[in-house]
């Protein structure tokens, strides 16, 4: 796939069927005929992508693929801090946005030049066909626990999945955003659903969850493709069930027994399948046997095209579809292409679950504590809805354990909130009991859609 773009490899795959919608926004649709006549630009820069509107967001992608050097796209959601983080990473020419200069002081310190993304539609005679660059594409990490690093991947790996299909266009999939199309999982929903003739509705990052729904399901989407936290959030609406599923993918996070049974629940004739992939190790491995966890055998030979074994407790991955490396050239495999994930794994009979990160734990007083499998033994309490668990400063301890928890709706807070101190006494480990105990009204997430 050698210098290959993305428009091209779009023309090439869909070229029969160019009169398709391939993108549903909130005021605008595109076929597929306008996507493959948008014109390239900015030849040989090192480009950042810092655009609001989904749309023009992915106008942009086509446009600049294949002709910059560099594809850096930021999510306008991203902090002050991350942001200066983020830039100090790479060295880059042009911040390409669709927002007021007003707004893009820390790109101006940078010195970066400013191109409107309405600039990227004019046409420039000379250059329409001139595809000289394999862009490389600079992926953010998620940042959940530490900050975000850029990961540098090319349109092969990013789209392997997507070029895998075999039966492109034999069936009309809708797919619904949720996932923020800056980051990893957010390219296998789009280059899945653009690479083979589908139709992808995108909604605003800044729109509340409802009015997302409400899109999916007055444009009769198929397939939706979030993490465990938002799917939560999606089934809390109360009007989920409106939408047309027959697919449903959960990734991001490790999808625990009550979300899979509760989509079980509300969508009974949907496939309902859940992922393990990273922005490093690319794509890994699904199932869709409605349990937690992965089968054992998975360890034991290759799915496909990924290798997977564990060392320590910590899952390693290897797989075709793994990014180059770090921006800044931090080691990311070892000699045998084998990538340390940084989660740990737990096995159990016949399957091996991802319990957390390591470098999500907590030290409470000496003894090492994994939030991540505190939260999920929570979540087995009947009336609790979702769980952040996190450390408090202690003069005697270190950090002691806080959990803010969000009930299920029509339940008594004073009672459950005694029952839920009864069933951490019964249930936990000593050192595995939050000390602090909140019932909170929400619980946020992060534009990745996964608790901070």
């Amino acid at each position: 796939m050698k210098n290959i773009s993305l428009k091209k490899l779009i023309l090439k795959r869909v070229s029969k069927h160019l009169e398709y919608i391939a993108i549903v926004g909130s005021f605008k649709t595109l076929l597929y005929s306008d996507l493959v006549n948008i014109p390239n630009k900015l030849f040989g820069q090192n480009v950042i992508l810092y655009i609001a509107d989904p749309v023009a967001y992915i106008k942009a992608l086509v446009s600049l693929d294949g002709s910059v050097k560099k594809l850096c796209p930021i999510s306008t959601l991203s902090d002050k801090e991350d942001l200066t983080h983020l830039l100090a990473l790479g060295e880059f020419d042009t911040v390409v946005s669709d927002l007021d200069e007003s707004d893009l002081k820390i790109f101006r310190q940078k010195n970066l030049r400013y191109c409107n993304v309405i600039e990227l539609d004019t046409h420039d005679k000379e250059r329409l066909n001139n595809i000289k660059n394999n862009t490389t594409w600079l992926i953010p990490t998620s940042g959940t626990t530490s900050r975000p690093k850029l990961v540098r991947h090319k349109l092969a790996s990013l789209a392997s999945s997507a070029l895998k299909s075999k039966n492109y266009l034999s069936e009309n999939r809708v797919w619904g955003q949720f996932y923020d199309f800056t980051r990893f999982a957010g390219y296998q929903i789009l280059f899945n659903s653009l690479l083979n003739g589908h139709t992808v509705v995108m909604s605003s990052l800044y729109d509340k969850i409802s009015e997302r729904i409400q899109h999916c399901s007055e444009n009769l989407v198929t397939h939706i493709s979030a993490t465990p936290t938002q799917w939560r959030k999606i089934l809390m609406s109360g009007i989920a069930t409106k939408i047309p599923l027959k697919q449903i993918v959960l990734g991001g996070e490790a999808a625990d027994q009550p979300i899979l049974n509760a989509l079980r629940k509300s969508f009974p004739m949907a496939r309902i399948t859940h992922t393990y992939a990273s922005t490093e190790a690319g794509l890994g491995i699904s199932v869709s046997d409605g349990l937690a966890g992965f089968p054992v055998r998975f360890l034991e030979s290759s799915k496909g095209s990924v290798d997977l074994k564990i060392r320590k407790e910590k899952l390693f991955l290897r797989s075709s579809s793994s990014a180059l490396g770090y921006n800044d050239d931090t080691k990311l495999k070892d000699q045998q292409g084998w990538i340390d994930t940084g989660d740990l794994v737990k096995v159990e009979e016949e399957r091996f679950y991802i319990i957390g990160r390591t470098n999500g734990i907590i030290n409470v007083g000496g003894d090492k504590v994994n939030p991540e499998h505190i939260r999920h033994l929570l979540l087995k309490h009947p009336n609790i809805e979702q769980v952040r668990i996190y450390g408090k400063k202690s003069p005697i301890t270190g950090m002691v354990l806080a959990a803010d928890i969000q009930l299920k709706t029509n339940v008594n807070e004073k009672v459950e909130k005694n029952s839920i101190k009864t069933f951490v006494k019964d249930k936990f480990q000593q050192k595995d009991q939050p000390r602090i105990i909140n019932i909170v009204d929400e619980i946020l997430i992060s534009s990745t859609g996964k608790l901070n």
